[in-house]
């Protein structure tokens, strides 16, 4: 007989038979399972099994392999089960499963061989395969993960028969033992989105063709947390390369993976070394820094979040700053316990500086270790030469006036100070007189006014009675002549109650005004009268406005150019041009305003650059008479510098924040104390280019005639000061004390 072969039970057919379940009772009793012990192929044998119950029992029968004969009345204690052919013998199982509403189920098995009766071999003679169940596996990308990110899980099953026997698989991603398997995907390695921060039981079910199935011992955990991720420092700026004194925007884009409301936090270190560690220096977001000192400049950022986690840009930025306009360079004081001021600068022909104005008592002018000591007669006029290296002092003079006007240089070696002396009497009598200086040794000549009585201590003959003065700068023409214009009044005065022509304003109240005459003359001269006329002649009854509130005079190559403020209320302005002999050339009207005409220079076209105060301008008007622009300036403009290529400068004070700029675009400093100086500096066009500002604690002045220039570009400004004042440039500290109540400075700007 062929030895039997064993096949393993992997399935059994289960015919399952409802049954209604009862009352109280004994449980149920299963006997053994009896049948033949062989079968001959092709026969049918009976197997039976006995149970007792007082419920309804169910019987299924089933056979090992699978499929391996038929059962006829499987649903009784007793079936009849017919043997398939084999060749060869082969071993079966039989077995039942009893069950009854009371009591536990029972199965019985017993084994048979189905002998193989006509001895048949060969490979048709093999059995059917037999059917192994499979075994599920998984393995998973990772087992943490964030919201919102995928996870990969990959089928790691296996089958006896063979991995592509598996057909089926079924996933549960958020599985419960309590609540039972709940299908939700079907393919065999799916993408897992978890949206939700929590755990989560992932459960796999396998199947094969032969409908075996198999999950996971122990189901796959997944960890579905909110992990804080560092966020990314990332800026950037408009240029790389700017000029000193300028602003810089810094743009931050910096983001953070968990959320731009995440990042709670920006560093900024605005001059970087990496040997010095970061130096924070600014907390905003974007800010907007003006570089003031030339250099290269690395630029960092670190960004925080709300967690703590930080970044700093992969790279620092980096920013060069060029000086390409002058700055502070040096700056000199001097002055004595009493008030004493710088009021005009000029350059000489040999380089040398030249600054007069006004002191009182015993003051030191040489501003460095050396000692220049000069004694005021009470309040005194003075002229000081200067070397510009370090100002030390050359040579210096003064002489017994106490009202400074102008100093005005001509280019050719000839400096021309302007002013008034004060004579006795009851009205303190003022008397106008003009100096023409030599810079080589400051010899002068002289023409002045002597007394309100009439008469000349000069070589010419001075209009005016009581209170008369050169009080514009003069102009320098051809030929060697000069041109001033001479402001002078005459006044009616009882019981010491009088009119200053000079104030505009009446020094104490009175009842009773009789009449006011004032004249106003444009002189021309070269060390004697060559002629005069008379610009204005008002008369006007009690304390009614003055006629001609201000004028000016200069030159173009054309000739004589006046500007005028005439009338009372809104002033009527007016810009007339005359020629060398007087005789008219062209008026035009210049815009309605309250101004106060400063000043006028021209450049070799014959192009005439006007300056008024007040409003504070600069107008362009061709040699015909047309107006070409205008600027404003909410600063004060005192003093104008005119290169050759049509480019010039303002000098002057301003208080508070004032833009510098009159373009579109703005360019803000604000004073460092009552009242700052500067110096802008313009295009030939009127176009803005940059600005430099100084000052102290108090009040810093600056008037006409205090900056001056060389064609270097290096720039000479005097003023006056009180406290204390810095003339560093922006990244350099340089202070000065005064030594009284004001005092005297010069200052040099150079690139």
């Amino acid at each position: 007989m062929t030895l039997p072969c064993r096949i393993s039970i992997t399935l059994l057919i289960l015919i399952i038979v409802g049954c209604s379940g009862g009352g109280g009772g004994i449980s149920l009793v299963v006997g053994d399972l009896s049948g033949p012990a062989e079968i001959p192929e092709g026969t049918t044998v009976e197997f039976g099994i006995e149970a007792s119950g007082d419920t309804e029992i169910t019987f299924i029968w089933a056979v090992e392999p699978a499929g391996f004969g038929d059962f006829n009345g499987p649903d009784n204690p007793t079936v009849l089960y017919s043997a398939p052919e084999v060749h060869a013998d082969t071993e079966i199982t039989i077995s039942v499963l009893v069950n009854s509403s009371k009591g536990s189920p029972v199965i019985r098995s017993i084994s048979s061989i189905i002998i193989n009766t006509d001895g048949s071999t060969g490979p048709d003679d093999d059995p059917p395969p037999v059917n192994h169940s499979p075994t599920a596996g998984v393995y998973v990308s990772t087992v943490e993960v964030e919201p919102g990110v995928e996870i990969q899980f990959f089928d790691d099953s296996t089958d006896p028969d063979g991995n592509d026997d598996i057909i089926q698989w079924e996933w549960d991603f958020s599985y419960n033992p309590n609540d039972g398997f709940q299908f939700e995907d079907g393919a065999e390695d799916p993408v897992r989105v978890y949206e939700a921060a929590g755990n989560f039981l992932v459960q796999l079910r396998v199947i094969d063709s032969g409908g075996l199935s198999d999950m996971l011992d122990d189901p796959i955990e997944i960890s579905v947390v909110s992990i804080p991720h560092p966020p990314e420092a990332v800026a950037f700026i408009d240029a790389d390369v700017i000029s000193f004194g300028n602003y810089v925007k810094f743009h931050n884009i910096s983001s953070d993976p968990d959320g731009p409301g995440d990042l709670v936090k920006w560093e900024w270190d605005f001059s970087f070394n990496s040997d010095d560690g970061f130096i924070v220096e600014n907390f905003e977001k974007e800010p907007y820094i003006e570089f003031v000192k030339p250099g290269v400049f690395d630029i960092q950022l670190r960004v925080t979040d709300s967690t703590g986690l930080n970044d700093m840009l992969d790279e620092p930025l980096q920013i060069t700053v060029i000086q390409d306009h002058p700055a502070a360079a040096y700056g000199g004081t001097y002055g004595g316990s009493e008030d004493d001021t710088a009021l005009g600068i000029e350059l000489d022909p040999d380089g040398n500086l030249h600054s007069a104005g006004t002191f009182e008592g015993e003051v030191d002018f040489d501003s460095g270790w050396l000692e220049y000591f000069l004694t005021a007669d009470n309040k005194s006029t003075y002229l000081c030469k200067f070397k510009p290296a370090g100002f030390a002092v050359i040579a210096a003079t003064y002489w017994d006036s106490n009202d400074f006007r102008s100093l005005t240089s001509d280019g050719d070696g000839s400096l021309y100070i302007t002013g008034r002396y004060y004579y006795s009497g009851p009205a303190n009598y003022k008397g106008p007189y003009i100096r023409c200086f030599d810079t080589v040794d400051l010899s002068y000549w002289e023409n002045y006014k002597e007394n309100a009585s009439g008469g000349s201590g000069g070589a010419f003959p001075w209009w005016g009675w009581k209170y008369s003065y050169a009080y514009y700068p003069v102009a320098c023409g051809y030929n060697g002549e000069i041109y001033y214009i001479q402001y002078t009044g005459y006044v009616e005065y009882y019981d010491d109650w009088w009119w200053d022509s000079e104030l505009q304003w009446w020094t104490s109240y009175r009842t009773y005004v009789e009449d006011w005459e004032k004249m106003s003359l444009i002189h021309s001269m070269n060390n004697s009268q060559i002629w005069n006329i008379q610009l204005a002649y008002v008369s006007w009854i009690s304390n009614s406005s003055p006629g001609i509130s201000s004028m000016v005079v200069g030159v173009n190559k054309n000739g004589i150019v006046l500007a005028l403020n005439e009338g009372g209320g809104i002033p009527s302005n007016v810009i007339r041009h005359i020629d060398w002999d007087g005789a008219p050339i062209w008026e035009i009207p210049y815009p309605p305003g309250s101004y106060r005409f400063n000043m006028i220079k021209s450049d070799a076209d014959g192009n005439i650059y006007l300056i008024v105060s007040y409003n504070n301008g600069v107008s362009k008007i061709s040699p015909d008479g047309e107006i070409l622009w205008s600027i404003w300036s909410g600063a004060d403009i005192n003093d104008f510098h005119l290169y050759e290529d049509g480019s010039f400068i303002t000098t002057g004070t301003f208080t508070g924040s004032v833009d510098f700029d009159p373009g579109p675009d703005s360019t803000f400093k604000t004073s460092k104390g009552i009242e700052s100086g500067y110096v802008s500096a313009f295009g030939p066009d009127g176009n803005f280019l940059w600005v430099e500002t100084w000052g102290g604690s108090e009040l810093d002045s600056i008037t006409s005639n205090s900056v001056c220039a060389d064609d270097s570009g290096t720039i000479y400004v005097c003023g006056s000061f009180s406290g204390s004042i810095d003339l560093g440039p922006p990244w350099e500290s340089d202070m000065h004390n005064s030594n009284g109540g004001t005092d005297a400075y010069v200052l040099k700007l150079s690139q």
